[in-house]
This record gives C-alpha cells, sequence and structure tokens, in this order.
C-alpha cells in the first residue's frame, strides 16, 4: 500500500520528465547524427522553407520585428495566430519560445486525457497506461517541439472531447471559438458534437440554440482572422489532382499515416468489437462519440491528402479519440482472459 501511495505521488513528475525526455532530441530541430540524417538534417526552421518557418515569422510579426522577407510565402500562418501570439511573450528566440508553447500544451493534453479517462470510469493505472501511449508515441517525437503548432490543436481537441464528454457546453464554446485561431481544422469537433447530441439524447431545441452558438463562433472567429492577418495572400485548402498526385508519389504520406495513428489508432479499431452498433447499447453510447471524432479525423486526412500536404499531424489530432477506445480494448482483453482462466 505504501509502495503504490508513492508511485501515484511521483507518477505525475514521471509523465512529465517521460514527456520532455521523448521531445529532447528534435527540440528546436537540434538532432544531431543518424537521427539528423533521418529527419531534417539539423537544419533550423528558419533555413528549411516549413510551415515552422511562418509560425516563426508570425512570432517576429507579433514582436514588432520585420517579416517582409515571409510575406511572399504561400503558408498557413495568416490564420493560426494562438500559438505564435502566446510564444511572443516569451523571453526566447522565436523557434523556442513556440517549442515551450508546444512543451505547456502537451502537458495539459496529458492531464485532460486523464480527466477524461477518469470520466469514463478507468481504474487509475489504466488512466495512466492511457497518459503513457501519448507520450511514447511517433507525433510526439517527431512534431511535438519543432516549430509547429499542431501539438497546440491536440491539446485543443482534447479540451473539446472534455466539454462535450462532461457536457460543459458554455466552456466548448470557448474551446471552439480560441481554437479556430489556433488551427482551421478544430473544426472536427462538429461531428463529435453532433453524435454526442444524438447518442445521447440532448433536447431538439438545446442542439439546435448550441450548435447555433459553435457555428457561429467558429465562423466569427476564423473570419476575424482572416481579415485582420498581415499576409498578402489568402491560403485555402482547395481539392487539386496536382495535390492528390504530390501525395500519393510521398513514401512520408504513408509512412506519417501509419506511425501517427500507432499503437492507440491500431487499439481503437481493435475496441469496435465492444461496440454493439445499437443506441441501445450502455458501451456504444459511452464510446461512441469517441468513435465519431476517429471518423471525422480521418476524414479531414483524406481530404489533405486531396487538398494539401498529407502528413501525420493531422493524424496525431484522432489521440483525444483513439486513446480512451484503445485503454477499453486493452481493459477488455485482460478481463476476457480473467474470465477464460
Amino acid at each position: 500500500m505504501k509502495m503504490q501511495r508513492a508511485l501515484r505521488i511521483v507518477m505525475p513528475l514521471m509523465l512529465v520528465l517521460s514527456l520532455l525526455l521523448v521531445c529532447a532530441p528534435r527540440f528546436d530541430r537540434g538532432e544531431t547524427g543518424l537521427l539528423a540524417s533521418l529527419t531534417s538534417g539539423g537544419d533550423s526552421s528558419e533555413a528549411k522553407p516549413a510551415d515552422a518557418m511562418a509560425h516563426i515569422a508570425f512570432v517576429k510579426w507579433f514582436r514588432g520585428e520585420d517579416v517582409s522577407e515571409y510575406r511572399e510565402a504561400k503558408l498557413a500562418w495568416p490564420f493560426r495566430p494562438f500559438t505564435p501570439a502566446v510564444a511572443s511573450l516569451l523571453p526566447f528566440n522565436p523557434m523556442t519560445s513556440l517549442n515551450v508553447v508546444n512543451i505547456a500544451a502537451m502537458l495539459i493534453t496529458l492531464l485532460f486525457l486523464y480527466l477524461i479517462l477518469q470520466h469514463l470510469g478507468f481504474d487509475y493505472w489504466w488512466r495512466i497506461l492511457g497518459c503513457i501511449m501519448f507520450i511514447y508515441s511517433f507525433p510526439t517525437f517527431f512534431y511535438g517541439t519543432v516549430g509547429y503548432v499542431d501539438p497546440v490543436m491536440v491539446c485543443f481537441a482534447t479540451l473539446g472531447m472534455y466539454c462535450i464528454a462532461t457536457g460543459r457546453w458554455i466552456h466548448l464554446a470557448a474551446v471552439i471559438i480560441i481554437g479556430t485561431t489556433v488551427k482551421e481544422t478544430i473544426i472536427i469537433l462538429f461531428p463529435v458534437i453532433v453524435a454526442h447530441f444524438m447518442l445521447n439524447k440532448i433536447p431538439r431545441i438545446k442542439q439546435i440554440v448550441l450548435m447555433l452558438v459553435y457555428i457561429g463562433g467558429f465562423v466569427a472567429a476564423y473570419y476575424f482572422v482572416a481579415r485582420f492577418n498581415p499576409a498578402q495572400h489568402d491560403y485555402t485548402w482547395q481539392f487539386s489532382l496536382r495535390s492528390l498526385l504530390f501525395n500519393l508519389g510521398r513514401w512520408k504520406c504513408y509512412a506519417g499515416l501509419i506511425l501517427s495513428f500507432g499503437i492507440p489508432g491500431f487499439l481503437s479499431l481493435y475496441a469496435l468489437k465492444y461496440l454493439k452498433k445499437s443506441t441501445e447499447d450502455e458501451t456504444f453510447i459511452k464510446y461512441g462519440t469517441f468513435l465519431a471524432g476517429l471518423i471525422s479525423v480521418m476524414v479531414l486526412y483524406l481530404y489533405s491528402v486531396f487538398s494539401h500536404y498529407a502528413d501525420g499531424r493531422t493524424v496525431w489530432v484522432t489521440y483525444p479519440f483513439t486513446i480512451p477506445l484503445a485503454v477499453l480494448a486493452l481493459e477488455r482483453i485482460i478481463e476476457g482472459r480473467r474470465n477464460a482462466r
């Protein structure tokens, strides 16, 4: 008992240290040796054009620095100001500031993943296992601290899922509005909300009012950001044969999908056997919302293949939905083996 109590006390610290350990090799794209040859070659984001370069430009813009050299770059940065805005307040260089914000976002993600699993009724060590699945994953290692805004997007998706699961509808409005300024792909929460309403038989008038608030908040936030962005171009995801052929010809498109989907993703597929296709089934009602989230993100990934640069960052957003399903699968597998003895 004393040992278990001691472990519970030190476990949060161990999770934090584990996250920092996983993120350390690629922090600020400072990898060396064999790892560098497999990733970015150790090039900084300012030297190598990528989305991270655009986010660095936005940090500089918020700090009042000259960003004229970035204005012609056709990148997504005008529509994703939240993370650079927060990073601009920190006393580090732009790249490091972005990644400090990203680490903070991943720590918040861990906390709310834990709370989601607690809400679902999982025992303590199952909740810890869910957090470990997030930490020791390919996207946390590969995309976590390289100057992208995706860790913050995953954080807001997790916050949104927590609000949906616990019925915190006012808080959810704030998550959607702010999340829209993080990354426009926060839109994946809308099918999740609808699924939750249907499965839990929320009164129709309440559904309509809440959806109008959420959609209105998303549209207002998106167009506010678009109206006041500092760039001289527009950026949208548009279907094109060129994008499709480009993505189909890239091995990273397939590798990013498989590696980022990872253990949580494949275990979540196994969990489907425990979800009877009936709205009267308690397990389906409880976890159907998470299944809707998984489907929503994967549809978005498919859309990116036809319209954008497809990689594992989009798939990473499945984790708030797949980790609870993965923990369910593991719990049921172990229970089944115990009962078979």
